[in-house]
């Protein structure tokens, strides 16, 4: 301890009239500024903690308790810290424009309110603070227009993490009658894994999948559907073979819609790839990704997107960003085939059999947005 004209230093000299240099421990009052007051910290004066102003997308850091974001330029993505290193902690973030959005993103598995990531948006300027128990982060106060990342238009969703009497559960619930039902093939078995979140479907590539159980295979969101996307992540254990991630068709005539890992290309000979087929019953369009863009047994992230009849109204994005081939027009496409096929996941009517996992299933009745999109990858481990 040192006391000197400058302050009284403990565990150094001082530079301040009271300079800690290690943990002070409070067991009964504080006072800052003041001697009176009831409270264990009583402050007489102002409080200044720190702060940040960003304006690209951004990690942020336990050192800053407020974060302002600026996206009158684009749209932001924050990330949360890991919650069990901010265990107590308080996060809030201020948006300051009334232009783009603002995602916030529980990444390492974390979650926040059982939900992977909230959105700011509109011109209302919303907050939204978010407290760790060193678990998860749980949402404490936020204002208007704070919703989950992609809610909009969100018309099925399946975490892939829960079978209940032979079906997945779908966490919107918006079609009840509509059941993702385990397959009747014989032998085929699909189980919950450790997934790129908590579980996923694990698929064997002998006839596992899940179909859509309904009475006649109509689907409401997909049948002549003029806007669709579909969101999912996956993981190819067999780099040797073709397998479906998600179906409204068969392998061997015109689907509705398709997208499968392709071992090689029919259409262009790109090998090791990822393939998406839409049709209206009568016409198709097919966009094949790069060469490689399906060359390894990690998790990825797909989306596809589809606007009937227009120039660029096929999409394909991996792990966020479009590839190189998309998009592709549909100008020859008025709407999805509303065929008797089921809607599949790890698998056609009749084959291309997934050997991997399938995790976080979503559909949209709408395009989400190139910036949505890498919301969606963002909000991965």
């Amino acid at each position: 301890m040192r006391l000197n004209s400058t302050g009284l230093g403990i565990g150094t000299a001082p530079t301040k009239n009271l300079h800690v240099d290690g943990n002070a421990i409070i067991s009964d009052q504080l006072f800052v500024g003041g001697s009176g007051g009831s409270a264990n910290l009583n402050l007489n004066g102002t409080l200044g903690y720190g702060f940040e102003l960003v304006t690209t997308n951004v990690s942020l850091v336990i050192d800053h308790a407020l974060t302002i974001a600026d996206s009158s330029s684009d749209n932001l993505i924050l990330k949360l810290p890991y919650a069990g290193d901010a265990m107590g902690q308080i996060f809030t973030v201020k948006k300051i424009s009334a232009e783009n959005k603002v995602w916030v993103v529980a990444s390492n598995g974390n979650l926040i309110d059982e939900k992977r990531s909230v959105e700011l948006s509109g011109s209302a300027l919303p907050f939204c603070e978010f407290i760790s128990n060193g678990v998860q982060w749980y949402i404490l106060t936020f204002s208007d227009n704070v919703v989950e990342t992609a809610s909009d238009n969100l018309i099925a969703w399946w975490k892939m993490d829960e079978i209940v009497n032979d079906n997945l559960i779908d966490e919107v619930g918006l079609y009840p009658t509509l059941y993702m039902r385990k397959s009747g093939v014989v032998g085929s078995d699909p189980t919950i894994t450790k997934g790129n979140f908590d579980g996923a479907i694990a698929l064997d590539g002998t006839g596992d999948n899940f179909y859509a159980n309904t009475s006649n295979a109509a689907i409401p969101y997909i049948d002549n559907a003029t806007q669709l996307s579909i969101s999912i992540w996956a993981k190819v254990d067999d780099l040797d073979s073709n397998g479906a991630l998600f179906s409204k068709g068969n392998s061997d005539t015109l689907n509705a819609f398709l997208l499968f890992r392709d071992d090689v290309g029919s259409d262009t000979g790109r090998t090791e790839t990822y393939k998406v087929i839409i049709s209206d019953g009568t016409n198709s369009v097919r966009l094949e990704a790069a060469t490689n863009a399906s060359s390894d047994s990690n998790w990825h992230h797909l989306v596809v997107t589809f606007r009937a009849n227009s120039s660029n109204g096929l999409r394909l994005y991996i792990d966020g960003v479009e590839d190189t081939f998309s998009p592709v027009s549909t100008t020859s496409i008025l709407s999805l085939d509303s065929n008797a096929n089921y809607f599949r996941f790890g698998r056609t009517d009749n084959g291309f059999d997934l050997n991997g996992a399938l995790d976080e299933a979503r559909v949209y009745n709408r395009v989400l947005t190139p910036a949505e999109v890498q919301a969606l990858y963002q909000i991965g481990p």
